[in-house]
């Protein structure tokens, strides 16, 4: 470690990447058809993916964003409610090195608007709407109502979660995901990121001011959630994370656990485990 709190470094030089730490090295380890990820929707709707079919899915909505003009160090806000693109959208900022700012789905528009203007995002990446409590929350409009006086917004990604609802489509700023990823390429390599490079921003609540930005090195959170995963909750390889989160931290304590809906994680898929980290050289 270097220098002293809050304006210290740790592990500098040394690289890896933390999409590649998720899910590459398992698939190195035999880890093809395992399953790393079961999604449950409030309205019954399921998906399963095993390591092979979630990797190919990181690596294309990568190459989705590569063919959006993002590299290694720009910004991307995720506005999604709990849906397995939003684990795929994580992990795929983590791949290319791209900064994210995941953002509650309940926000009013205001309360997103206030978020973004400060935040500065090149890509905002959305759905149509989402279910919450047996009703359909309209998500796209409250877009549309924050970005008006965001400038740096010019690509915002659309997932059709309820599908048979109207949502107004700006031409060639919003792209539905699922035209964007039918062409996608399944190959892309990781992005090395040297260790106190910053890759996630939280914002505070805002509830006694503003709301503040924090930023986090995304080397330094995969850190920090293996050794509270290994060494406090002594989770092992065969181990189901059952997570419900009440906040939207993306990568929270099973690190990629933004989805509030029921989900269960196999946990090395999460870095549980005897293993340790990989560098990517």
């Amino acid at each position: 470690m270097e220098g002293s709190s809050p304006h210290f470094k740790f592990f500098v030089n040394g690289v890896m990447n933390p999409c590649y730490n998720l899910i590459d090295r398992h698939l190195k380890e035999g880890a093809n058809n395992r399953l790393a990820l079961i999604w449950e929707g409030e309205n019954g709707d399921a998906k399963f993916y095993t390591y092979r079919m979630l990797h190919a899915e990181v690596c294309k909505f990568s190459n989705v964003l590569k063919g959006l003009g993002l590299r290694k160090g720009d910004t991307v806000a995720i506005f999604l409610p709990n849906l397995s693109e939003t684990v795929i959208a994580v992990l795929s900022c983590y791949r290319l090195g791209i900064l994210f700012n995941t953002i509650f789905s309940g926000f009013s528009g205001r309360s997103l608007g206030d978020r973004l203007i400060r935040y500065g995002p090149k890509v905002v990446i959305t759905a149509d709407g989402a279910y919450r409590r047996g009703r359909i929350i309209e998500l796209k409009s409250k877009v549309d109502e924050a970005i008006r006086d965001v400038k740096t917004v010019e690509n915002v990604i659309v997932c059709r979660r309820v599908g048979n609802m109207k949502t107004p489509m700006k031409k060639e700023r919003d792209h539905y995901w699922s035209d964007l990823m039918r062409g996608a390429s399944i190959d892309c390599p990781p992005e090395p990121m040297e260790a106190n490079e910053p890759g996630i921003v939280f914002y505070t609540s805002g509830t006694t001011g503003s709301p503040k930005g924090v930023v986090h090195s995304s080397v330094a959170f995969v850190l920090n959630n293996y050794v509270y995963a290994k060494y406090h909750m002594d989770h092992h390889p065969d181990d189901v994370f059952w997570y419900i989160p009440g906040r939207h931290r993306v990568v929270d304590l099973p690190h990629l656990g933004h989805i509030r809906s029921s989900c269960k994680w196999r946990h090395d898929h999460i870095l549980r485990g005897r293993h340790g980290l990989s560098q990517t050289r």
